[in-house]
């Protein structure tokens, strides 16, 4: 009942832990296809090994919800840490996961007050020590926008509760701690400091990136490139890299004389080692793990199968961590890795024709990957059918075995490698302005946002349909009907009824999307921004948080939006408009509406400018400005003065959608207010309060002359301004207005179709 099996029995206990973690849909969907597949091979015995399976997990699954718990809480202050990673230091950042004494793992984020102690962190805090550090106990950032990282999760699933913010990290009173893992990441600083050395900084990221398993060094644009083309797999060590490495070194025991029987269980003994000392990454030592299974299974054929190592593999590790399921690279792993067993027939017909094989490799993948990726990432890569034809076989052949035997030769001393790394980095040059060109193709990334349930399961069933009719041989077919779920995916989007009005939150400042029902207009009322420090040299940091890169725009795609119909910039504060320079980098936008004479600022003149590079058309709101989509209307009120003089010279949008009216006031005081009023007689069923509620806005007259039913202030958790004012909340508490607040409620989404429609927000 084992053989050929176990792939029923990995599908069932992955039914029990997301039954365990509360993910019922996904459970259900399990269960019904794995009773689809059992009834088509009707065996009772194997359902009622299915069945111990799913309840065995489902209580492993229990098990480690019980055990994920704290010893700490905030008023814990001391602590004796020793490091379970390497440091990484960007700037004046330096982060680690390190073991307390108590044996609970903490994150620590450690903002380096001076460049002469970055040194000796650098020298002297190693793994191998036990350390006294004093500071403080920070919660993780929970999820604050709709489809957006969930840090509070993911750290969860690492079980880790706590961010520990040093003040101070006492190295003269470090004492020696032997243990393994201290002695495995002192190897691995070495051979990173090997390579370092004896390599220059563009050879050595990929040598790093290759055979350790580091990317820290690689930058955040090549990684996009990759990213777009589909390939960023071949930076990361996976079954290739193991594939290969483990190869080169059995064919190296062979040349030395070593039989084949002990070169395979010094391989077998040794990828364990090799995984540890890339820093344990789960994806390695799942690579490695499966690739041991298949070595089994290629020495014991009955006792195995090519797809029973992998379903092994598989409930190995989600035994010992039910968290894994929710892990993207192991879902990714493992559904490429069961859609490739599963697809014998098709690599038999395409056996000894290497570009045939190759092709239907990548297309196996590519297929099997697209629902977790939509789900995940929003996007799926369309050059990537092509592209990993091209770069699998060019890493696989050049540059991993280039990268091993530079490493290896590096040990030899007095060896010439420079002008072997002169060579190696000339290849690289080439690959990756091949990387770049063909990522600046059009319709490289196919944009469908985040499916919904029902769409995911649509989309599960095309992909079954789709690997179906490649392993029946009928490619033009599986060609056709791939063709067809792109612009499936796409049209998702413009198919959808429904229309939504968000509140995004971004911190202290304001940021609005409007998405009308059937993508007929989509509208962006400021971007949001944050200000930077000028910093010295060694404290400027690599990776720095962008309100464009890291909240706007992954939203944007999780919705499916590629383009602003309007991008509405009400003034020039950097809070209401900083971050519109990098989202045009990001996103088409069809025209931008600012205030007058607002170009005036410095801020506001370089989006201008860049605008009108981009050829995008700049319009100076001068005169009310109206327009009309789908069933909503739009009315621009530009401010009386011709003096561009601040908050009160906001753009205001007046707008009615969803059966609602809405007044959307930019960082409108009290005198704007009064302007307002003189003007127009305005009533509005929401109002987004003006300069996030500040004691200088939103008058008691001015409430009474909109009469709101619901009020949203956009304002930043624990603003150092105080906001949003005691007065201003009790002024629309007196008046029965319903008020939401990014700072409690995260970001807040009105939800309608035709004209109804519901508030809902991300914090509950």
């Amino acid at each position: 009942m084992l053989k050929g099996h176990l792939y029923f029995y990995a599908y069932s206990g992955a039914a029990g832990i997301a039954a365990a973690f509360g993910c019922f849909a996904a459970s259900t969907l399990i269960i019904c296809h794995l009773i689809w597949l059992l009834v088509r091979i009707k065996n009772k015995a194997v359902v009622f090994l299915c069945s111990i399976s799913f309840i065995l997990f489902l209580s492993i699954g229990f098990l480690n919800i019980a055990s994920n718990t704290t010893e700490f809480s905030t008023k814990d202050i001391h602590f004796n840490i020793s490091l379970l990673t390497l440091p990484q230091f960007d700037g004046d950042l330096m982060t680690a996961y390190a073991s307390t004494k108590r044996g609970e793992h903490l994150l620590i984020r450690y903002t380096i007050p001076a460049s002469e102690e970055k040194k000796e962190l650098i020298n002297a805090l190693l793994p191998n020590k036990l350390c006294p550090v004093s500071g403080r106990l920070e919660s993780p950032s929970i999820q604050r926008n709709f489809n957006s990282f969930d840090y509070h999760s993911f750290l969860n699933t690492k079980k880790v509760h706590w961010i520990l913010v040093p003040e101070k990290i006492e190295l003269g009173n470090c004492v020696q701690k032997n243990s393994f893992n201290g002695y495995v990441l002192n190897l691995r600083s070495y051979l990173l400091h090997q390579i370092d050395t004896h390599f220059s900084m563009h050879s050595s990221m990929y040598i790093k990136a290759l055979l350790l398993g580091e990317r820290g060094a690689m930058p955040d644009d090549l990684l996009q490139t990759f990213r777009q083309l589909g390939i960023v797999h071949l930076l990361a060590i996976s079954g290739l890299h193991i594939g290969l490495i483990a190869a080169g070194t059995y064919i190296l025991f062979l040349r030395t004389g070593i039989s084949k029987e002990w070169s395979m269980i010094i391989l077998a003994a040794s990828l364990p080692l090799y995984g540890f000392l890339t820093g344990g990454n789960p994806p390695v030592m799942r690579a490695i793990v499966l690739f041991l299974f298949l070595l089994l299974s290629k020495s014991f054929p009955r006792l195995l199968s090519t797809l029973d190592s992998i379903s092994a593999a598989a409930l190995l590790f989600l035994a010992m961590n039910t968290y894994l399921l929710f892990d993207i690279g192991f879902q990714l792993s493992y559904a490429v890795c069961f859609s490739l067993g599963l697809s014998k027939r098709i690599f038999k017909r395409t056996a000894r024709r290497f570009f045939w094989e190759m092709l239907a490799v990548t297309a196996v993948c590519q297929t099997a990957s697209i629902p977790i990726i939509l789900y995940h990432f929003y996007e799926i890569s369309l050059a990537g059918y092509f592209a990993n034809v091209l770069f699998v076989p060019l890493f696989s052949l050049f540059i991993i075995p280039i990268s091993m035997l530079l490493f290896l030769l590096s040990f030899i001393p007095h060896f010439p490698i420079k002008g072997l790394d002169m060579l190696f980095s000339n290849l690289i040059d080439s690959m990756e302005w091949a990387a770049d060109h063909m990522s600046k193709f059009p319709m490289t990334v196919l944009t469908a946002g985040k499916p919904n349930i029902v769409e995911l399961v649509l989309i599960l069933c095309a992909v079954s349909i789709a690997l179906f009719l490649m392993e029946s041989g009928k490619w033009k077919s599986y060609c056709v009907f791939t063709i067809f779920l792109f612009f499936f995916l796409k049209l998702l989007p413009y198919i959808s009824p429904f229309g939504s009005i968000t509140f995004i939150d971004i911190g202290q400042g304001d940021s609005i999307l409007i998405d009308l029902p059937f993508r007929k207009g989509v509208y962006l009322i400021d971007t949001g921004g944050q200000f930077s420090f000028q910093k010295e040299e060694w404290q400027q940091r690599t990776n720095t948080f962008s309100i464009a890169e890291d909240i706007l725009s992954p939203y944007l795609k999780s919705k499916g939006i590629t383009e602003l119909d309007g991008l509405i910039l009400t003034h020039s504060d950097n809070d209401h408009i900083g971050a519109a320079l990098k989202l045009l980098d990001k996103v088409a936008v069809k025209k931008i509406y600012i205030s007058p004479h607002s170009w005036e600022k410095p801020i506001m003149m370089e989006i201008v400018k860049k605008g009108a590079a981009k050829r995008i058309p700049v319009v100076e709101v001068t005169d009310v400005y109206q327009w009309s989509a789908a069933d909503a209307s739009f009315t621009i009120i530009p401010p009386e003065d011709e003096v561009y003089e601040g908050n009160d010279d906001s753009l205001i949008l007046f707008a009615m959608a969803g059966g609602r009216t809405w007044l959307f006031t930019g960082d409108l005081e009290e005198e704007g207010e009064k302007e307002l009023m003189k003007r127009y007689h305005l009533h509005a069923d929401i109002l987004k309060v003006g300069h996030h509620g500040s004691r200088t806005s939103t008058s008691a007259e001015f409430l009474d002359e909109v009469d709101p039913a619901v009020a949203v202030i956009s304002v930043g958790e624990d603003n150092r301004y105080g906001h949003p004012s005691k007065d201003v909340v009790q002024r629309l508490k007196g008046r029965g207005i319903k008020i939401w607040r990014t700072d409690r409620d995260g970001a807040v989404k009105f939800r309608f179709y035709g004209n109804h429609g519901t508030f809902t927000s991300v914090i509950p």
